[in-house]
């Protein structure tokens, strides 16, 4: 594997986790997450978001 792919990779990890830590806060913060959820339901969120993103894309091509 090169650099460029790992540095892809790590960069598209890094935003993922970004964006489920600003949902997670943002969500939070409008008291819209119930009270048992963690951070690991809002990053399983993101994930089923990335995943249905990336099917979508490859059933378009």
């Amino acid at each position: 594997m090169d650099s460029k792919k790992v540095g892809n990779l790590s960069g598209y990890i890094f935003s993922l986790l970004l964006f489920s830590f600003i949902m997670y806060f943002a969500l939070n913060f409008f008291g819209k997450l119930p009270k048992s959820w963690t951070f690991f339901h809002t990053f399983s969120i993101a994930l089923s978001i990335l995943i249905f993103g990336t099917l979508l894309k490859y059933w378009l091509k």
